[in-house]
């Protein structure tokens, strides 16, 4: 399985004012849509608002900032808490550090694919 990771599938777009949102109920949604088909699977899986962007992304090499991504790849991929994970994804989100970056939303959406033998 090919892993994708450092590779952005979609770059956030920009229109005229910041935080426009596209919605498929627009006329010209069309024109707006991003789709990519890929016959190889990918490992790990982040769709993420507006938001954490400047935490999680780097604008200049337009790819996933790596060291915010890794910590929480690797906490999915070893730990069965599901309920652990998602109440310390939350307290980070609204961590000190993390609200000191941004003011807007942080909603992130995780997923990561492995095999069982994989897990140390």
């Amino acid at each position: 399985m090919a892993d994708l990771f450092g590779r952005s599938i979609f770059w956030p777009q920009s229109g005229e004012y910041a935080n426009t949102t596209n919605v498929l109920t627009s006329d010209d949604y069309r024109d707006r849509l991003d789709f990519l088909a890929i016959k190889t699977g990918c490992s790990n899986f982040a769709l993420l608002t507006d938001g954490l962007e400047r935490l999680a992304l780097s604008f200049t090499q337009q790819t996933p900032h790596a060291p915010f991504f890794e910590p929480l790849f690797k906490a999915l991929r070893t730990s069965g808490d599901l309920a652990g994970l998602s109440e310390g994804l939350r307290k980070f989100l609204a961590s000190e550090s993390v609200q000191l970056r941004s003011d807007d939303d942080k909603t992130l959406i995780i997923a990561t694919r492995h095999d069982t033998n994989d897990v140390a």
